[in-house]
């Protein structure tokens, strides 16, 4: 009688033992299809929120460095030679760089590699630059417009 209990035990556990194999080679491709779909949307919009942020970050250091220029020829009562002139006027000037990535100027994206901050003369004064391009042509690209935009005073 222990020998017929011992083989039916046995029997019991073959297909618990078959059923716990593991994936199959259809859902682990279907799985892999689903993250790869996935990836392909949030690659491009993370990508292009680092060059809105590179592009922001190089925005707001040429504000910044227009507003030390300004400041240094009310106080010193002559123009900046270099952007050296403004360490005082700016917190840890050594270290502003621009960032080492993509930035978006109109409707193109370009690398920053090896470019740096310099005051040039634009005609209507000095103003500070990032490869010759002032604040104002660094732009984020442009969101859908809305109804009424260009349209200011009713005219």
């Amino acid at each position: 009688m222990s020998l017929w209990i011992s083989s039916r035990r046995r029997s019991s556990l073959r297909p618990l033992v078959r059923c716990q194999r593991g994936f199959s080679l259809l859902s682990t491709l279907l799985a892999v299809m689903i993250l790869a779909v996935i990836l392909s949307i949030a690659v491009p919009r993370f990508t292009s929120a680092i060059v809105t942020a590179n592009t922001v970050k190089v925005q707001a250091d040429l504000t910044t460095l227009d507003t030390a220029i300004v400041l240094y020829q009310t106080a010193k009562g002559r123009n900046p030679k270099n952007i050296k002139d403004l360490a005082e006027y700016v917190t840890d000037l050594d270290n502003l760089k621009p960032p080492s990535g993509k930035v978006r100027i109109g409707d193109k994206e370009e690398s920053m590699e090896n470019k740096s901050y310099a005051i040039e003369d634009k005609g209507k004064g000095l103003r500070a630059t990032c490869d010759g391009k002032t604040a104002e042509e660094f732009r984020a690209k442009e969101q859908g417009k809305t109804g009424g935009e260009g349209n200011a005073g009713g005219t």
